[in-house]
């Protein structure tokens, strides 16, 4: 039970640090590093997921 209880966690932590980075490439006006960013998370939340259903 503790490893959902991790893996939700690190979901929630990776959504915060991608969020900070996005914000950051759209202050400087990089909409295309945002996307990708944001493109990045998706797919590494997928996995994330993935794990969480196998154990």
């Amino acid at each position: 039970m503790s490893y959902h209880f991790q893996t939700i966690n690190r979901v929630k932590m990776e959504l915060n640090a991608y969020m900070r980075e996005i914000k950051i490439a759209e202050d400087m006006g990089r909409n295309d590093i945002a996307n990708m960013l944001f493109e990045n998370y998706i797919q590494e939340r997928r996995l994330l997921k993935q794990s969480l259903k196998i154990k």
